[in-house]
């Protein structure tokens, strides 16, 4: 099924963790957006976990990072995750001050493949999200069962026919 079948809703303004705690509590994919202000590149990771201290106002995601190798470093196999730390951080970028923005920090894979064990520290500011709602096997059941049905009628009618 393409991604862009399955219904979402963007989040607008700056994600905060409450946003992406929500999403991930309710079993919906949490795909996320950050930008490196210093070097004015980012990308989008999927998010599957997340722990937060509200005292300390720092946590750690886990997430599927798109440029991580598999695991273990093969070509083919699951996807590797990958944990960041989290934080609010206030500053100013291209111009624009934005205060209590959701950054990101992690050692993200800078090699080629085959895997070469090249790490580099990545960090950024979480600049957008998108809730995708993962169907329920349910919904897929109930699929099954009403092709299956339209199978037994066609077949039928064509039985029909041909008595």
């Amino acid at each position: 099924m393409v991604c862009s079948s399955w219904p979402r809703s963007v989040y607008t303004g700056l994600p905060t963790v409450n946003f992406l705690f929500n999403t991930l509590l309710s079993g919906n994919a949490a795909i996320f957006g950050f930008l490196n202000p210093n070097a004015s590149i980012g990308y989008e990771l999927t998010a599957c976990g997340l722990t937060w201290d509200p005292l300390s106002e720092l946590g750690t995601i886990c997430f599927v990072d798109p440029l991580d190798p598999s695991f273990a470093g093969g070509l083919v196999g699951p996807a590797q995750i990958t944990t960041g730390q989290l934080s609010y951080l206030s500053g100013i970028f291209n111009g624009v001050s934005y205060s209590n923005a959701l950054s990101i920090s992690y050692t993200q894979y800078q090699g080629n493949l085959p895997y070469n064990r090249e790490y580099d520290p990545a960090e950024g500011l979480i600049i957008a999200a998108n809730v995708i709602s993962v169907p329920e096997p349910s919904t897929y059941a109930l699929f099954g069962i009403g092709a299956i049905g339209l199978v037994i009628v066609l077949r039928r009618n064509a039985e029909k026919l041909k008595g």
